[in-house]
């Protein structure tokens, strides 16, 4: 043996009470179901149609409907869930501003990105999908004979 080389190669009290008491960190975490919300939050990062449904009025003009954000959902409104299937199937351009209060309500009064105006009307979706802390958002634009000239997501 080398005169140079330590006598025993077991690592340090302190670096073993550290590796056990991390094992016990992970198993309690495992245990407690922080990897279910490891996982559930991957999968709102890699999959914004984790819950893609098809657009019902009813379920869009509800009063609670901002309450559908939740650990359960990716934290996805139901608005959200929808609003690919809305914009895809049912805000064509050429609807008059009252096809368009029938189908998802009147524009909100109150929007961050700025008050609706005649022709700009916004819809509050909810918070963006992933993790970000802005809100994503639905425009209308409408033409000076009032109908949707234009449907489009932002966030801010």
């Amino acid at each position: 043996m080398a005169a140079d080389a330590p006598a025993n190669t077991r690592p340090s009290r302190p670096v073993r009470v550290y590796a056990a008491a991390l094992l016990a960190f992970a198993a309690a975490a495992a245990a407690s179901g922080y990897a279910t919300f490891t996982f559930n939050a991957l999968r709102v990062v890699f999959a914004d149609d984790l819950h893609a449904r098809s657009f019902d009025a009813g379920v869009w003009n509800h009063p609670d409907w901002q309450e559908s954000e939740t650990f359960g959902s990716g934290y996805h409104s139901i608005r959200q869930r929808m609003v690919d299937d809305l914009l895809a199937t049912h805000l064509r351009p050429g609807l008059s501003r009252d096809a368009v209060t029938q189908l998802i309500g009147p524009a909100e009064e109150n929007s961050v990105v700025g008050p609706s105006a005649p022709n700009t009307w916004t819809y509050r979706l909810g918070m963006e999908r992933g993790f970000s802390p802005e809100s994503e958002w639905l425009l209308l634009e409408f033409d000076d004979r009032g109908t949707l000239s234009r449907a489009f997501l932002v966030t801010h």
